[in-house]
């Protein structure tokens, strides 16, 4: 399914380690910058707390692809060879994702957003639980991965996941959002020292 074949190249075994995601959501009308950034799991989320990722998950390994080519990464633990082959900006600050795929900001990359588009919009009314992979681009002490969400109204829900993936010798996260409604949403990810900001319209 994923139609980025920068990031994600060739078949390898997927080994999921069991985690856990918490999410809460409150009112606020402004945003601030992050506080930090499956085959079982509810198959939708509410304020208050979910574990493991929703039915019908994708992962950078999905469809014979990994996020990666031949080339391994040059010291343990990082993972800028693969942020380093997409769109968006090594920067900080926020990337407006576009109709883009697979997005790099600052020092994560994340998708796919072309998927959470469209299950966004299969779901009408009630929206979807979307599902992202997060790949910090330093692996090597990951710990577990912060999701603050702003709404397009300014609601703010946090979202945290230690739910971990391998796709070859490739690490990532993954994170389950609840998406109720279109319009333009900022995520902000916090992977340890990894941090990104993305702008997506739903």
């Amino acid at each position: 399914m994923y139609r980025n074949r920068a990031l994600l190249v060739a078949l390898v075994p997927l080994a999921l380690v069991a985690g856990c995601s918490t999410d809460t959501a409150q009112k606020s009308p402004t945003v601030t910058s992050p506080a930090g950034a499956g085959p079982s799991a509810p198959s939708s989320a509410t304020a208050g707390s979910s574990t493991g990722v929703a039915p019908g998950a994708t992962s950078p390994t999905s469809s014979g692809q990994s996020p990666s080519t031949a080339t391994k990464a040059p010291v343990a633990g990082d993972q800028k060879v693969v942020l380093n082959r997409l769109p968006g900006s090594a920067n900080a600050g926020c990337v407006t994702v576009g109709q883009q795929a697979d997005v790099r900001s600052g020092s994560i990359a994340v998708g796919n957003f072309t998927e959470a588009r469209t299950a966004v919009t299969k779901g009408g009314v009630n929206g979807a639980d979307v599902n992202f992979y997060v790949i910090p681009a330093d692996s090597g002490s990951m710990t577990g991965v912060q999701l603050k969400a702003t709404s397009p109204t300014g609601s703010v829900r946090t979202v945290t996941s230690k739910q971990m993936g391998q796709a070859d010798e490739w690490s990532y996260y993954r994170v389950v959002l609840p998406v109720r409604g279109g319009g333009t949403w900022r995520l902000e990810f916090q992977a340890g020292k990894n941090s990104g900001c993305f702008m997506v319209a739903f």
